[in-house]
């Protein structure tokens, strides 16, 4: 889930919360001085986005069609500069991005202007959305510039839903902060030195320095996960023991009622090694079985989880291979070990066995 392609770069993004409503694009030029700052932008938080509140799921945005019908679906809306786009390396697939020509959240003067993602755009099943007007919840007109490739900063459990992103550089308080990998200790020193000079300037602005690496923001949408993977570990390996031991005593036991038979198969020549592979024969056979049953119940607990998503891994046929050789090779390391002991021992003292 993790490794799945978002349609936006999310490795050696930093996330700095500024606590300003606007005025933060001098912050921004600054720190885009630093050669080893790829991109800076601004924009709402992402990783977190709407979480408990009705953004979530978007809000109503209306147009007009060609043929002068209103029209309407919910959207995601994200407010952004300019830089947004590029800063996250998403996919611009028609018309243009957007820039200071246009207006802002606060600025009246300017036409105010949105990018939407694809699949807004096969929701409002119009041929050509570039240069059509939008309303936002709130009645404001915004004019589509362009046209993204979806993205998806929720979990994989959520679909990619229609969204917009709204020009608007004054009225966001995250700054997306893009990176060289090689420098990254260098480079947060500096970003946390402008911060501190800007914070002391203003007394809006935030005090504390606090960052977040965006991979690891997007990553918290699967606590759950991370902690069900945790205790699934420590389950299977304590079942693998419990196993081990359960096998081990099998074994011994299985052995012991057959010392005489043992005996009985050495003088009649029987080498060692084929009385070992008999009774791995006897075991693989079980494990065979076990086998068989597992697989149907271990497909579908995997499916059953897997369905809780809306982005689904598929469930590869290896990963039961992989599963039963690896039991099957437990067990025969546990049946070798303690049946070659006795296959080993003298067969008189076998046939004296009582």
């Amino acid at each position: 889930m993790q490794n799945k392609d978002m349609g936006l770069d999310k490795e050696n993004i930093v996330t700095v919360y500024t606590s300003l409503w606007y005025n933060v694009g001098e912050f921004k030029q600054e720190l885009l001085r630093n050669p080893d700052i790829k991109g800076v932008s601004m924009s709402t938080d992402l990783g977190n986005f709407g979480e408990g509140t009705s953004f979530k799921d978007g809000s109503k945005v209306e147009w007009t069609d060609v043929d002068g019908r209103t029209d309407s679906l919910r959207m995601v809306q994200l407010w952004a500069d300019g830089d947004f786009v590029k800063t996250f390396g998403m996919e611009l697939v028609k018309g243009k991005l957007m820039d200071s020509d246009f207006g802002g959240y606060w600025d009246s003067s300017k036409e105010k202007t949105t990018v939407i993602n694809e699949t807004a755009w096969r929701a409002m099943k119009v041929a050509d959305p570039i240069g059509m007007e939008i309303r936002s919840e709130w009645g404001i007109p915004l004019r589509i510039v362009g046209v993204v490739k979806d993205f998806n900063f929720q979990s994989m459990r959520e679909q990619i839903k229609p969204a917009y992103i709204w020009y608007s550089p004054e009225a966001v308080q995250y700054l997306y902060i893009k990176i060289v990998p090689e420098r990254r200790q260098q480079t947060l020193a500096f970003i946390k030195e402008k911060f501190e000079e800007f914070a002391k300037r203003d007394d809006a602005f935030i005090k504390d320095f606090s960052y977040q690496f965006f991979s690891d923001k997007l990553n918290q949408n699967y606590a759950r996960e991370h902690q069900q993977g945790r205790m699934l570990l420590f389950f299977t390996v304590l079942a693998i023991v419990i196993a081990v031991m359960g096998v081990f005593g099998l074994v011994a036991l299985s052995t012991e009622q057959r010392t005489k038979e043992i005996g009985i198969r050495k003088v009649n020549g029987a080498h060692s090694d084929r009385i070992v592979r008999m009774f791995c024969r006897e075991y693989l056979v079980w494990v065979g079985i076990a086998f068989v049953v597992a697989c149907p119940v271990g497909y579908w607990l995997m499916s059953n989880w897997l369905s809780e998503f809306a982005y689904q891994t598929p469930i590869s046929w290896w990963l039961f291979l992989l599963a039963g050789l690896l039991t099957a090779a437990i067990t025969l390391l546990t049946v070798v070990g303690q049946t070659w002991r006795k296959a080993s021992q003298n067969p008189v003292e076998s046939l004296r066995y009582e």
